[in-house]
């Protein structure tokens, strides 16, 4: 059960119809993930597959090569954590899009 304080919606769009797409950014891990239960719980009422999508920026806040290895490797934990939920994760390896929809992410993926 998630509390409701925990949820805000963005807008008043009606649920579609295809994956429920959660785009992991700040809170890189599967543990005490409340937007992530949010999406799952979603995928589930739903009764959608959940991918979790998460954003490789070549340029991620300027950060050094010791950071993006010690984000790899985090990355590497969350991935096994979410195959064991039966979750994918799909890196995307660039700057985030401004804008978008999840058909075209998802023409992308295949």
């Amino acid at each position: 059960m998630i509390a409701p304080r925990r949820v805000r919606l963005l807008n008043e769009k009606q649920d579609g119809e295809g994956v429920v797409i959660y785009w992991m950014s700040r809170d890189q891990r599967v543990r005490h993930n409340w937007p992530l239960l949010f999406a799952r719980r979603k995928a589930e009422l739903m009764q959608q597959p959940l991918v979790v999508l998460f954003s490789l920026a070549p340029s991620f806040l300027h950060a050094p090569l010791r950071h993006y290895d010690f984000m790899l490797k985090g990355l590497r934990e969350v991935e096994a954590d979410l195959k064991a939920l039966n979750i994918p994760l799909v890196l995307l390896h660039d700057q985030p899009p401004k804008r978008t929809t999840s058909t075209g992410i998802l023409r992308n993926l295949n």
